[in-house]
């Protein structure tokens, strides 16, 4: 999987000299669970898999595979009302309260929608894609920590 334009990771050097990936904020918790899904590696995608998300356990990754992200990107609901047009500006004052719902009834620190775009587009991903190179995720912090959910139960 190629990695392009991803915001929020360092990379930090391991003691034995290889490069360690740290991933970082909001757009670092998407980056990793798309990682780890990638990987069949359920571990890493349930560590930061928010408990309240729908899919959360995950115990199988499917056929997910073969996706090139181009990048990720946190943004607030007037900028995620910019991104998709079919997204009236009328709405935005909902994306707001949503996120805020959201943030209220899990207790979480912060919600914020996370935008990724795909450069070629996973395999194998259900997803309700606003358009068909990008999803979108809800990064939540809780306790400090982020962690992801693309949709929730309560």
């Amino acid at each position: 999987m190629g990695l392009a334009g991803c915001l929020g990771n360092n990379d930090e050097e391991a003691d034995d000299g290889q490069q360690e990936r740290q991933y970082d904020g909001p757009e670092g918790a998407v980056e990793k669970y798309l990682i780890a899904l990638e990987e069949g590696d359920l571990e890493a995608a349930n560590e930061v898999l928010h408990p309240n998300a729908n899919a959360y356990p995950i115990d199988d990754t499917g056929d997910i595979e073969n996706f090139t992200i181009g990048d990720i990107e946190a943004v607030s609901p007037a900028e995620y009302v910019e991104r998709f047009p079919g997204v009236g500006s009328e709405q935005e004052q909902d994306i707001e309260d949503a996120l805020r719902e959201i943030q209220d009834l899990i207790g979480a620190d912060e919600v914020v929608n996370v935008i990724v775009t795909f450069e070629d587009p996973p395999d194998g991903l259900e997803t309700d894609a606003i358009e068909e190179d990008k999803m979108v995720y809800f990064a939540i912090r809780d306790e400090g920590d982020w962690q992801v959910a693309s949709t929730l139960r309560e």
